[in-house]
């Protein structure tokens, strides 16, 4: 059979698959065959779709070695491909190797600088390489650094891949780490006012609205984008990359429904397999207040899953010391990574509300008595 076709029914099969790993799988064996007959096009081809289907996981272990080999080949021969798939994803890549604590803050900079470099030799605005420095900024929870290259990107045209909605919700989320509700609500509402088929910035935006007003206990409003969140969620159903927002919704559930957290929980759980060094961090970290009530649980979930037990029965308890254990060992490798206590101060921050909680729980038994 002719290589050729053999790809094209392996890419058809891709079509037709539901999940996001089998897509995947059948795109790696098109790899393959391509790579068998020295076939550099469809190689290149090939693994920009490896990368358009990962971006719906949790993890990018396909995209990394792809996208080194992307920029290789073009390197090789840039008149045989086209740097602009190359330039739009670039900042995607940077953003997952940031979030991988495995990878240094000195190679950060140095991914920075060849961004950059490759932005300018190549006639683009340097509107998105600010964008990625902002994106930074908010991953060290430096609201100085992001407001500097906000400012910076907001100088710049923006590229054929600079998103007018991707920097709304980059605004939206500084403002809010400012405190500032009554402008972060304005943007808001140029989200409702606007017609968009991709859902996932208005998610991401109704969520971190949510997250804002359930931090300062303003249940009614958080309860608003909850609702907001959870209608975007419905048309999100296979892109796995929500789950650093579904942890978010599950916070929020574990306050105010907890029958409905655990839904969410059993539902959603299984994604978090594989998922990178970030989103497990703060995934574990937003569930462990509906872990923390002691209890023995029936569930339905993946035996992939480090606590799977064959009888799908479960101390809360265990479950609760797993993900903390997780978490605490993972804030302190990013912090001593990144130089900072950030992440350590987002645990604490946790462990702060659940005393919190537990203060107004005793306060309101004994009024009882």
């Amino acid at each position: 059979m002719d290589y050729n076709l053999e790809i094209q029914k392996l890419l058809l099969k891709k079509e037709e698959a539901y999940l996001p790993n089998d897509k995947i799988n059948f795109i790696k064996q098109a790899i393959a065959i391509a790579a068998g007959h020295n076939d550099v096009q469809w190689s290149f081809d090939l693994r920009c779709e490896l990368i358009e289907e990962e971006a719906c996981t949790t993890r990018y272990t396909e995209t990394i070695p792809a996208f080194a080999w992307l920029l290789d080949a073009y390197d090789s021969d840039p008149d045989l491909f086209d740097i602009d798939y190359i330039i739009s994803r670039y900042r995607w890549v940077i953003n997952q190797m940031f979030r991988n604590v495995g990878v240094s803050v000195a190679q950060i900079q140095e991914i920075f600088v060849d961004y950059k470099l490759r932005l300018q030799k190549h006639g683009y605005s340097l509107r998105s390489f600010y964008s990625a420095k902002a994106d930074f900024g908010f991953f060290l929870d430096n609201m100085e650094i992001v407001q500097e290259n906000i400012e910076l990107r907001d100088k710049y045209q923006a590229n054929s891949f600079d998103y007018w909605i991707n920097e709304l919700y980059v605004n939206i989320e500084y403002v809010l780490r400012k405190n500032n509700t009554d402008y972060a609500l304005q943007l808001e509402k140029e989200i409702a006012e606007s017609d968009l088929e991709f859902v996932y910035y208005p998610f991401a935006v109704y969520t971190s609205l949510m997250r804002h007003f359930t931090r300062r206990k303003k249940y009614n409003e958080a309860h608003k984008y909850f609702l907001k969140a959870e209608n975007c969620l419905t048309r999100l159903e296979n892109d796995q990359s929500t789950i650093p927002q579904i942890g978010c919704l599950i916070y929020f559930l574990s306050i105010k429904d907890k029958k409905k957290a655990w839904h969410f929980f059993e539902k959603y759980i299984n994604w978090t397999i594989d998922a990178d060094d970030c989103t497990i961090t703060f995934f574990s970290i937003d569930i462990l207040n509906l872990l923390r009530e002691k209890q023995t649980k029936v569930l339905n979930v993946s035996p992939q899953l480090p606590w799977y037990r064959s009888d799908n029965t479960y101390n809360t308890t265990d479950l609760y010391n797993y993900y903390y254990n997780l978490a605490h060992d993972m804030v302190h490798r990013f912090d001593e990574r990144n130089g900072n206590n950030i992440f350590s101060k987002r645990l604490e921050q946790y462990k702060d509300r659940c005393s919190n909680w537990f203060k107004s729980f005793l306060v309101r038994i004994f009024k009882r008595k």
